[in-house]
């Protein structure tokens, strides 16, 4: 499987992890404003979405 459909194919995949991460303040009340609005469910998977979109991009290029 190439990089490229390894994370076009992510929604597919069943086993999540947790990680900690750490925002800026300011990252999160976009988070929230971003709920609030009704754009993403969760600031999760407004983060998922927000990484999938970096992989696709960034190592997209490379397959």
């Amino acid at each position: 499987m190439s990089r490229r459909d390894r994370y076009s194919d992510f929604e597919k995949l069943s086993k999540m992890v947790v990680i900690t991460v750490r925002f800026p303040e300011v990252f999160v009340e976009g988070l929230d404003e971003l709920v609030r609005r009704r754009i993403y469910s969760s600031r999760s998977e407004a983060i998922r979405d927000a990484v999938r979109r970096l992989l696709k991009s960034e190592l997209g290029r490379l397959g």
